[in-house]
C-alpha cells in the first residue's frame, strides 16, 4: 500500500512554514509513476510557496516493487539496522511474502535509496557495485588528497546504463569517476555468479564490501 502524509516544514531560506506531502510507503503496483520521481529525487524535494526555494527532505520510506520482488527501506537514525530487519521479517510473515525470493535492503539516505532503485532497475548486483567503490577509492585516494565521505553511482536519465560514480570529500568537494563495465562484470563473475543480487542480505554498503573483501583475503591466506 502506498501511504502519503502531510507535513509542515520551514523554508531553509526565508523561514516561512509550508505544507508538503511525504511518501512513507510507495508500492509501485499502485503508483508506478513514483518510480521516476524517486530516481529523479523529486519525492525528496519541496518548493517554498513564498520564495520558491527548493528544500530537500529526508524521511523514512518503504519502497515496494512486488513485480520485481524487491523491498527497500530508507531509515532515519532513530532505528537500528536490526530493528528494521526485525520489522521486515514480521511484515513478510504477515503478508505471506517469501523472504528468500525477495531482494531486501536497508538504506540510510535518499541518495542511497535512489542508487539501489537504479542498480536493480538496470539488472545489476549492488554487492559488485560496492566492491567497485573499494577498487575506485584505492586508485584515486592519492589524487584526491582528502577523505571521501560518500561515493554513489549516478542515476542516469531515461533508463540509460551507468556512466559514472560521483563522490564527495570531507571538504565538500564533488568529483566523478567513470563506470567501467568490464570491471563490474569481472567482480560479478568472480564473486557472485552463483548468488545473483544477494536477495535478503539486508545491509549492502561500503562497510559490507570492506568486510566481504577482508573475509576473501583471509580465506585465501589459510
Amino acid at each position: 500500500m502506498s501511504i502519503k502524509n502531510e507535513r509542515t516544514i520551514k523554508c531553509p531560506k526565508c523561514g516561512k512554514e509550508f505544507k508538503v506531502n511525504v511518501w512513507n510507503s510507495i508500492n509501485l503496483s499502485e503508483n508506478p509513476e513514483l518510480k521516476e520521481k524517486v530516481l529523479s529525487g523529486e519525492v525528496f524535494q519541496a518548493t517554498c510557496d513564498e520564495c520558491k526555494e527548493v528544500a530537500f527532505l529526508e524521511y523514512n520510506m518503504l519502497y515496494h516493487d512486488d513485480e520485481n520482488d524487491m523491498m527497500l527501506h530508507l531509515v532515519s537514525g532513530e532505528l537500528t539496522d536490526q530493528q528494521v530487519i526485525d520489522s521486515y521479517i514480521k511484515a513478510t510473515d504477515v503478508l505471506k511474502i517469501a523472504r528468500e525470493e525477495y531482494i531486501m535492503r536497508i538504506t540510510k539516505s535518499p541518495e542511497q535509496l535512489r542508487e539501489k532503485v537504479y542498480i536493480f532497475d538496470q539488472g545489476l548486483d549492488d554487492r559488485a557495485i560496492e566492491i567497485m567503490k573499494l577498487v575506485i577509492l584505492s586508485k584515486i585516494k592519492n589524487e584526491v588528497k582528502a577523505d571521501i565521505e560518500e561515493i554513489i553511482l549516478r542515476t542516469e536519465k531515461d533508463n540509460e546504463e551507468p556512466k559514472m560514480f560521483l563522490f564527495r570529500t570531507s571538504e565538500k568537494k564533488v568529483g566523478s569517476v567513470p563506470f567501467i563495465k568490464e570491471l563490474y562484470e569481472d567482480i560479478e563473475t568472480k564473486h557472485f555468479a552463483d548468488s545473483p543480487r544477494g536477495k535478503s542480505e539486508y545491509v549492502v554498503n561500503f562497510i559490507w564490501a570492506s568486510e566481504f573483501m577482508k573475509d576473501i583475503i583471509s580465506k585465501s591466506q589459510q
